[in-house]
């Protein structure tokens, strides 16, 4: 059962997520500090909270499910709730890396101009915030629905 400080912490990051990758980018005042620094590809402040979030997410909520899927299928050749979490989680998590790698590359061969450079970092940087936006909200809503379980199972055997 999921304890309710973690469930407090998983909504406070839901709710954060929703903020920094939902709201704040359509507010026009954000849309400057949401680029800066970005003089050396798509890496900007705003970037690098949300994707230590997300790694902080991954460990905080993640590790166990992981953990479980890894040993379920070596074990028991068996696929559980765990390992579809794990695969969608993780195959999000690893294609956000590899589009930062392509982006990057493709960013630092461009031969745009530095208006339509700095438009088009913003954009793939965007599509990289709801990457990194789905891995962690994966691992935080089935951490609200694994507490929300675990009270529904501890009323059913008080009854």
């Amino acid at each position: 059962m999921v304890s309710f400080p973690k469930l407090v912490l998983a909504v406070i990051i839901t709710v954060l997520f929703v903020m920094f990758i939902m709201v704040l980018p359509t507010i026009s005042y954000f849309s400057d500090v949401m680029i800066y620094p970005m003089q050396n590809g798509v890496f900007s402040y705003y970037f690098i909270f949300c994707f230590l979030l997300t790694i902080f997410t991954m460990w905080v909520f993640g590790r166990k499910s992981y953990y479980n899927a890894f040993i379920n299928y070596s074990k028991y050749r068996m696929l559980n709730m765990d390992a579809l979490v794990t695969l969608g989680s993780f195959s999000a998590f690893i294609l956000t890396v590899m589009l930062i790698i392509v982006y990057q590359i493709e960013i630092s061969d461009s031969t745009k101009s530095l208006i339509d450079q700095t438009s088009d970092r913003a954009a793939k940087m965007g599509y990289i915030s709801h990457m990194l936006e789905s891995t962690a909200l994966i691992l935080t809503v089935i951490t609200i629905g694994k507490y929300y379980e675990g009270k529904a199972k501890s009323t059913i055997i008080s009854m």
